[in-house]
């Protein structure tokens, strides 16, 4: 049967009656063993979990007036609704096997666009042409062998900027193998909000020139790389197959500055020797040995 509030309501008791409300204003008088309320609301799918939901029982003797039946079929109506639309919202679709999004970004480093071309610009100008620094600094050299490569060695050099400065800390580096030797500056600001770091780098054959004749005659830049927070990287790279006059004066601009902080590092003077170690020693040519005369019989 069906109430005046359009609710389906299955009602099993020893009562003749015809009318829900009759039923529930006359509960006092009759012996109503149990009230089942079936709410039929939505898409048939949704019937058998709802009922469940939906389902009152009302003990014998119990007594329900027709207003707490309408408020509790409307807070019912409502979880239907929230349960259907919960339902029907798709899922989102997930990586096969669990494995993570990979997201690949590719620089063109031969010819950077606009975009790029101001980033570097803007953190070339923000590099102190003078710099001064305080008296701390640290130094490492060593040997590395890798499995697949020649055997290399290896010079770094850090030092802090004075406290005045708007940047914080220069690491120069300088390795060689039998292949290659290669330069490298890396600039940190105190404050990463345009960059995170400036980092200029050259490379010539080994064979081409000693450690000491690459400070000595500063072997231009040839890669600009600049870092930023949570943005891909801004890459400027020597490509002998493009033309790039159009970017000389970034490539001019990076080598004068690789040129003044050869000089204010001390990597002439004062660490010259550690630049020195770089180049192995030629091997001594042994002593020639004598001739043992043949003794006279």
């Amino acid at each position: 049967m069906r109430d005046p509030y359009g609710y389906a309501v299955r009602l099993r008791n020893k009562s003749t009656s015809t009318n829900a409300h009759e039923i529930i204003k006359s509960c006092s008088g009759c012996r109503l063993a149990l009230i089942q309320i079936h709410v039929a609301i939505g898409p048939p799918r949704f019937a058998s979990g709802f009922q469940k939901a939906a389902l009152g029982i009302f003990r014998k003797n119990e007594c329900y007036n027709p207003t707490v039946l309408r408020h509790a079929l409307t807070i019912l109506f409502l979880l239907a609704a929230a349960c259907m639309a919960q339902q029907n919202q798709t899922p989102a679709p997930q990586q096969p096997d669990g494995k993570p999004q990979v997201k690949v970004n590719y620089l063109n480093v031969c010819t950077p666009g606009t975009d790029e071309q101001a980033v570097i610009n803007g953190a070339l100008t923000a590099v102190q042409p003078k710099p001064t620094f305080s008296s701390d600094f640290e130094i490492s050299r060593g040997r590395t062998t890798l499995k697949d490569a020649p055997d290399a060695r290896y010079v770094r050099l850090r030092r802090d900027f004075a406290p005045e400065s708007p940047l914080l800390t220069a690491q120069y580096s300088m390795s060689t193998d039998s292949t290659n030797t290669i330069e490298i500056l890396v600039l940190r600001p105190r404050d990463p909000k345009d960059f995170l770091e400036v980092v200029m780098e050259n490379r010539v054959t080994a064979g081409a020139a000693a450690p000491l004749a690459v400070l000595q005659v500063d072997t231009p830049t040839s890669r600009v790389r600049i870092e930023r927070l949570n943005k891909s990287s801004a890459v400027l790279a020597r490509c002998p197959e493009v033309d790039q006059s159009a970017y000389d004066p970034m490539f001019h601009q990076a080598s004068d500055i690789m040129a003044q902080y050869r000089a204010a590092l001390g990597l002439r003077t004062a660490f010259r020797s550690d630049i020195a170690w770089l180049s192995p020693a030629p091997k001594a040519a042994g002593a020639p040995k004598r001739k043992t005369k043949a003794p006279k019989h």
